[in-house]
């Protein structure tokens, strides 16, 4: 990259930093459903017990290793989260400028990346789909170079990169397999099949021996397996036995927010139809590949499966990226990209701010204070229900009760409003919080 290109990459992940370390610490709690989750796994770590829960490990890690750098758990997971999900910009950058050559293309697919509201939501509800992002978009990078008659050497990268991705996060694993499935045709068609099977097959074998060896780490490849059967309407089987977690009450996809991947995959048919009638067969393939994605991301919303259609959607951020930065280069003169790369950033930027808004703690002060203050009122390790509108991790979290709500609940944690214990004995009762024992 020239000088120019440099600053403006610098300048986008500088801004994107400074963005998402905002978002992450507005509040004077970490935001978010699964917020305290990852304050417990870290401390679960640092304490040298592993991972409270098994996951996909190579985030918890990181963050307690800021974490014991920091000296504080909530300042680890937040920085670490903010930095990896600012970095994603850089292969976003790289991709949008190996395909269209354009800085200015390459400055529209980044932003629109960075500053899309599903990253927002994932980084403030989601975080570790938020992070390997960066391993997600580093993969097709690669990929895509590599297919496009790169090394050998850029084909294991993209290898390790999707090797990266799956040690994070199950969906960003998924949705970087199927842009591979998408660039195996475009490998046939351009002598690539090699490079194209080096930038795959040994990250998907590494995945699944580390999944083999360890599952206790790798609960995550038993939600794809529990997709897969939702998908074909197959009863799901047992599975693996795994610690249970509180159950939530995933959010419906609104109207309102399938505008967002409409447009940029309506914009990725066209300007696919249009490379393809030039001539320009690396254009079109992104583009078309790109839409193909997005209507795979969006299936579980067409098909009506609530748990997975709003995860699935937020990913729709990666191919309005790529589609960004094509729409962006393909203008002929520097003005009118760079009057594309930024409507579309400010388009991105505008649902991000109203997005940031969204984006708080799962748990009032008030209630946090309360629940402070009933510790020792009840011994840690009971099970739990939550019958408050807070995330079940901070009774977790605070208290050191299992919060399950499955039934056998020994204690309840109750809020003004909600529906109080039948069996109950109140043993504690704060401004917004009461504790329950149940009455066997």
């Amino acid at each position: 990259m020239d000088s120019r290109e440099s600053l403006a990459l610098a300048l986008t992940v500088a801004l994107s930093l400074g963005f998402y370390c905002w978002l992450l610490l507005k509040d004077p709690l970490i935001p978010g459903m699964d917020g305290p989750y990852y304050l417990i796994q870290a401390e679960s770590i640092l304490a040298g017990r592993g991972m409270e829960y098994p996951d996909p490990p190579l985030l918890f890690y990181l963050t307690a290793a800021a974490s014991a750098l920091l000296g504080d758990v909530r300042l680890g997971v937040c920085l670490t989260v903010a930095l990896l999900t600012s970095l994603s910009a850089v292969p976003a950058f790289l991709l949008a400028r190996r395909i269209t050559g354009s800085l200015e293309a390459a400055a529209a697919s980044a932003l629109v990346l960075t500053l899309s509201p599903q990253l927002v939501r994932m980084a403030g509800d989601f975080m570790k789909n938020a992070s390997s992002v960066l391993f997600l978009l580093s993969y097709l990078y690669l990929l895509h170079s590599a297919v496009e008659g790169g090394g050998e050497g850029e084909a294991l990268a993209a290898s390790a990169s999707l090797l990266l991705a799956g040690l994070t996060h199950s969906l960003d694993f998924a949705t970087a397999l199927a842009y591979s499935a998408c660039y195996l045709a475009r490998s046939i068609r351009s002598g690539g099949v090699r490079r194209w099977a080096l930038s795959t097959v040994p990250g998907v074998i590494a995945l699944l021996g580390a999944a083999l060896a360890m599952p206790e780490n790798f609960s995550d490849v038993n939600k794809g397996i529990n997709f897969l059967m939702d998908l074909a309407g197959v009863e799901r089987g047992g599975g693996p036995r795994v610690p249970p977690r509180p159950e939530r009450a995933w959010p419906l996809v609104t109207v309102g927010e399938l505008w967002y991947p409409i447009f940029f995959a309506s914009m990725g048919a066209a300007l696919a139809l249009d490379h393809a009638r030039r001539g320009e067969g690396g254009r079109a393939h992104a583009a078309a590949s790109s839409v193909a994605v997005a209507a795979f991301l969006a299936l579980p919303t067409v098909l009506g499966l609530r748990e997975w259609a709003f995860r699935f959607s937020l990913m729709e951020a990666v191919p309005a990226s790529v589609i960004a930065g094509l729409a962006a280069g393909r203008a002929r003169e520097a003005g009118a990209r760079a009057t594309v790369a930024a409507g579309l950033a400010a388009l991105s930027a505008a649902n991000a701010l109203s997005m940031a808004a969204r984006v708080h703690p799962l748990i009032t002060w008030t209630q946090y204070q309360d629940l402070l203050a009933a510790r020792g009122v009840v011994e840690p390790g009971l099970n739990a229900s939550v019958a408050c509108r807070m995330s079940p991790y901070w009774v977790q979290y605070v208290l050191g009760l299992r919060p399950f709500s499955r039934g056998g609940a020994q204690v309840v944690v109750w809020c003004p409003g909600e529906r109080p214990p039948p069996r109950g004995v109140e043993v504690f009762r704060g401004r917004e919080v009461s504790i329950y024992r149940v009455r066997p």
